[in-house]
This record gives C-alpha cells, sequence and structure tokens, in this order.
C-alpha cells in the first residue's frame, strides 16, 4: 500500500484533527482506540430480521444434503448434469456419431476388399481411423475462426443451442479425436500391416502388387524410403505443434529456462502478471467500426516516431462471451485484475443506455404515451449490475481510478453497485487491518475518496466471499441471473461451481459465463 505510505503525513493530521480539538498537541491512547472501534462498528452491517430468515433459509438449501436411495442419488445427479450441459452433450454426441459412421463405413468397405485377406482387421482399422481424421482436420481450425464465430454469434440465433463460449474446448476435444486418431492409424500399419506385407507370400501378394508395387517388399526400410512416409514426417510436424500449444509454452512458462533462440517460440502470449505496466490507449474510432461492449481486439503498432501520433492497426472486434449481457435483467460482472477491462466496458455502456432509456421515457411523458418502443424491451432488460473488482496491488486502481469516479457520479438511480476489493489488505476486523480501516472510514466521510483506491468506490480487504455474494442477489433477485468473469482460470472453478449450486438447490439460477487470459 504505497500510497498510505506517501500520505502518512496527511493522515496522521486528519487524526489529529479528529481527536486533538483543543490544539493541545498530542491526543490519549484511550482516544485512539475509541475511534478504532468507532471505525469497525460502522463496517459491520445490519440485516432486517426478514432478511436474516431469508438467508438462512437459503443457507439451510445449500447445505449438503444425502438421499438414501442410491437410484435417486443418480437419477438427480444425471438430470441435473444434462440440465447444465446439455448444449455440449448435444454437440458432442454429434460429433461422436459422425466420426462413428465414417469410420464404420471405412471399415466396412475395407472388410470387402483384397487387401483384407492379407491384412486383417488392422488395415480395416487403419483406414476406419484415417476416415475419422479427414474429418477432425477439417474441423480443427473451425473453432478458433474468430471472425467466423464472432458472425455467428452476432449475427445468428444459434448461441441458443450452440455453447460458443466453448470454443476453446472444442478445439481441444477434435485434438484429442485428432491424437487418438493418429494413434491408430499409425500403430496398426507400422506394428501390424507392414510386418504382414513383407511376410506374405508372394501367392497372398500378388493381387496387392496395384496397391504396393509389383516388387513386394522384404525389409521394412522400404518403407521409410519410399513415398509413403510422408504420413510418419506429419506425424513428426503434428507432435511439435501439439506440443508447443500446451499451456506451459503458450503462456511462457518455460521461457527464463530455455536458451535464448528458443525463447520466442515459447512465449506466443505475454504473461498476465499485475507487477506488469498496463498502458491505456486512447484513439479515435474507425469508420463503420461496429463492436459491442465485453467484445476485444488485437492491437499492432508496427512504428512509433517522436514527431507524429502513431499509426495504429486493429484487428477486430472478437466476440465475448460477455456482449451478450443486455438479455439478462441482473448481471454479476466479476474482474480479477486487468480482467476488468471488459467488465468497465460493460458498466460504461449500461449507463450509457440507462441514460438514454430514461431520456427515451421523458420525451414519452411528454406525448402522453405510457408505452416504452418494443425494440427498447428487447435491445436492453438490464436493470441490475453488480461489479466486483479483485486485485493485489493498490496501484491497479490507476488504471480505471477516472472510469470509476465517472460512473459513480453518473450513476444517479444505483443502478449499477461497485465493489472495490484489495486482496494485500487483511480482511475486515483482523486487528492488523484495523488501522487502515480507521483511516478509509475518516477519509471517505472527508472528502468522499477511498483512500486505497483513490476513487469514490470504497474498497474492502482481503478476498470476497462469493457464496454471501451469490447469497445476498439470490434475496434480492430470485429468478435467473447471469455471472460473468474474466480473469485467470484459478477462480473458474469456483464460480461455476457455486452458479451450478444455487441453481440446483434454489429458485435462483445463475448462468456462468467465463473469459480466461
Amino acid at each position: 500500500l504505497s500510497t498510505i505510505k506517501t500520505n502518512a503525513d496527511g493522515y496522521a493530521a486528519m487524526i489529529m484533527k479528529v481527536l486533538d480539538k483543543d490544539n493541545i498537541g498530542y491526543i490519549m491512547m484511550g482516544s485512539l482506540k475509541s475511534l478504532l472501534l468507532e471505525a469497525e462498528t460502522h463496517s459491520i452491517s445490519t440485516n432486517s430480521e426478514e432478511r436474516k430468515k431469508l438467508g438462512d433459509m437459503i443457507s439451510n438449501k445449500l447445505k449438503p444434503t444425502l438421499d438414501p436411495n442410491p437410484l435417486k442419488r443418480w437419477y438427480h445427479k444425471l438430470r441435473f448434469f444434462v440440465l447444465d450441459n446439455w448444449q455440449r452433450i448435444w454437440v458432442i454426441v454429434l460429433w461422436l456419431m459422425i466420426m462413428a459412421i465414417l469410420f464404420i463405413y471405412k471399415y466396412i468397405q475395407y472388410k470387402n476388399r483384397e487387401v483384407y485377406e492379407v491384412l486383417g482387421h488392422c488395415v480395416c482399422l487403419a483406414k476406419g481411423a484415417a476416415e475419422t481424421l479427414k474429418l477432425n482436420m477439417a474441423l480443427i481450425l473451425l473453432p478458433v475462426c474468430r471472425n467466423t464465430i464472432t458472425w455467428l454469434r452476432t449475427k445468428t440465433s444459434l448461441g441458443v443451442i450452440v455453447p460458443f463460449d466453448d470454443n476453446l474446448n472444442f478445439h481441444q476435444v477434435i485434438a484429442v479425436g485428432i491424437m487418438i486418431g493418429v494413434a491408430i492409424h499409425s500403430v496398426t500399419h507400422l506394428a501390424c500391416d507392414f510386418p504382414r506385407l513383407i511376410a506374405a507370400t508372394p501367392e497372398e501378394y500378388m493381387p496387392l502388387r496395384k496397391f504396393f508395387g509389383e516388387e513386394q517388399p522384404k525389409r521394412y526400410l522400404h518403407f521409410v524410403k519410399s513415398q509413403r512416409n510422408t504420413g510418419l514426417i506429419m506425424v513428426f510436424l503434428m507432435a511439435i505443434a501439439f506440443t508447443l500449444a500446451i499451456p506451459w509454452f503458450r503462456r511462457g512458462k518455460l521461457e527464463q529456462k530455455l536458451p535464448e533462440p528458443l525463447k520466442k517460440i515459447a512465449s506466443s502470449m505475454p504473461s498476465c502478471d499485475l507487477s506488469w505496466n498496463v498502458l491505456t490507449l486512447h484513439m479515435s474510432r474507425p469508420t463503420n467500426f461496429e463492436y459491442k461492449s465485453g467484445q476485444y481486439m488485437f492491437v499492432n503498432c508496427p512504428a512509433v516516431s517522436p514527431f507524429e501520433f502513431p499509426r495504429i492497426m486493429i484487428d477486430g472486434p472478437y466476440g465475448a462471451p460477455a456482449q451478450d449481457y443486455k438479455k439478462y435483467e441482473v448481471v454479476l460482472l466479476i474482474g480479477l485484475g486487468i480482467g476488468a477491462t471488459p467488465m468497465i466496458s460493460i458498466i460504461k455502456d449500461i449507463i450509457n443506455n440507462t441514460e438514454t432509456k430514461e431520456l427515451a421515457q421523458l420525451d414519452l411523458a411528454k406525448v402522453g404515451s405510457q408505452h416504452e418502443p418494443q425494440s427498447e424491451k428487447e435491445t436492453f432488460k438490464m436493470r441490475r449490475a453488480y461489479f466486483y473488482w479483485v486485485t493485489r496491488e493498490q496501484g491497479s486502481y490507476d488504471w480505471f481510478k477516472n472510469i470509476m469516479n465517472e460512473i459513480a457520479e453518473r450513476d444517479k438511480n444505483k443502478v449499477i453497485e461497485l465493489h472495490n476489493y484489495c486482496t494485500s489488505v487483511y480482511e475486515e476486523g483482523d486487528v492488523r487491518s484495523a488501522f487502515i480501516h480507521m483511516l478509509q472510514s475518516l477519509n471517505h466521510a472527508k472528502s468522499g475518496l477511498d483512500i486505497v483506491s483513490g476513487t469514490k468506490v470504497m474498497s474492502y480487504f482481503a478476498k470476497p466471499n462469493w457464496e454471501n455474494i451469490y447469497k445476498q442477489i439470490a434475496m434480492d433477485h430470485p429468478g435467473s441471473n447471469v455471472v460473468f468473469y474474466c480473469g485467470a482460470p484459478a477462480l473458474t472453478k469456483e464460480l461455476r461451481n457455486l452458479a451450478l449450486e444455487f441453481a440446483h438447490k434454489t429458485r435462483t439460477r445463475f448462468s456462468f459465463h467465463k473469459e480466461n487470459f
């Protein structure tokens, strides 16, 4: 908390002004203790009896209960699994069915050919696996075609049945399918088909000359020298591609351990450490550039001149899960570190849409109409947003300080609830953070600014209690809510499990969407 240390003299003077009203030049320890206790008392929120009962009821529902009947337990688990994953299930089932049909078709085709008499089931397995490879090789790049996925997500209604948020997961599943297909195809050829060709009698080999040449191969080296060894080269190149695609290489985790020539290969994606400097880039909007809040783009600056504004090249915008926030009435936005960036964009968009909606309602009131235009109802349903920004470094708040203050000022109807969490400070109630909390309360009462974030938004200490946050939203908004998360993968599992737990055990359904960097 470097900023607090820098302004220590000012905070000391503020404490003296509060406690030393007679200007005697010192304060008593008892007075300081009372001030600390007063700050802690103000931080404790009191709930009404009705809300307390509702909270207890939700807590009881969330307690794990074990049905004595194993069949019922299995049924409930299966039912919830299907409800939560039906989009993924039908896509995977369709993919598996197509592969099975292709495999069986090729297997039967080769079983009825002359080669089957010599090579047996081995050639059928190899060719069946090769047929699935044709499909998967054609599909492998589709899930990572950003322009295509963005167009499908934005311009069509396929998002209702197709889980576009899982495009990278499906890309990885297809890669696994390719690995299995390559393994079956290669092993059956190398360990079964080739030895059988070498061991075949001249009479057995005669019908196969049109496939493998007039001269029967006598040694394994024959297959290595022949033009058919292109498959081995492809397997070798695929092994390199698969290796460089694993997270250790993609996120530069091995960069420090590798020799200099290989460092660029092992760091194709930048590291996301909160200790890195963050650049805010302001640029004019290109002509006909359309985007939705929550989307992202790639920025490239090929050259910087000291005498001009730099030429910026952009690639995008590309679709992201959070771009569909307008379809929901209540949204919970969670940003971890720099992952707050798309959420800040959404919050600004909410403010702009809310103000536009209010102006439209005023205009309608002037002409005596009480009905809102149908298009407005369809495009902007959001009526409440909760934003939680969790960061470790106090300096991170400087990234969006001006924007946070602007949002706090413009949100007249309190549509957006802002929460900052600084995890480098001990939680409230801990004696080690009591003094900081006292300064926080005094400074906020005096200037309206938080000493931790430097904004009008009060900061909380330590990590958020996500179960309590979900519970609070469930009490205030029973029904359907949505959670958008952007940040490191570490928090994804906890947030998704909580969303599923509330959906299974209460009437409130949280739809979870994530975007990891």
